[in-house]
């Protein structure tokens, strides 16, 4: 999950996205990763209703675990805020959900999260990571 999100928004998603095309579609409901992954591939896709339901499913996943890896977390965070708050213009709640992002973030550092950077860089930036509607 380290790298998911900076290979999404370069200019390897083509390739990154093929890749997440490979994975079998009934392993996506298998773990919080692994739907972040559909998510992923649906974004790449310019899905967004696929973005949202597999989005609900990787939060319904990491829910029902005891611990969550903590890049899978801030995908998480990172994502929800984007797909709902942003797309739906509720400002208030997408800068209150990017400081809590920011605040978890100050936990880490970049030996234990290796994206620790480019997920603060996300966080910073708006818009957020959110699919083109077609």
């Amino acid at each position: 999950m380290d790298q998911e999100l900076v290979r999404v928004l370069s200019g390897h998603r083509n390739a990154f996205a093929d890749l997440l095309r490979r994975i079998p579609p009934a392993l996506l409901s298998s773990s919080p990763e692994l739907a972040l992954c559909g998510v992923s591939a649906r974004y790449l896709d310019g899905d967004r209703a696929g973005v949202v339901s597999m989005l609900r499913l990787a939060r319904t996943l990491a829910d029902g675990q005891e611990q969550v890896a903590a890049s899978t977390e801030m995908m998480l965070r990172l994502t929800e805020a984007g797909t709902y708050l942003w797309r739906r213009g509720a400002m208030t709640a997408l800068v209150e959900a990017s400081t809590e992002t920011l605040r978890r973030l100050t936990a880490y550092r970049t030996d234990e999260l290796p994206a620790l950077l480019h997920y603060r860089a996300v966080a910073l930036a708006r818009p957020p990571v959110v699919p083109a509607r077609r």
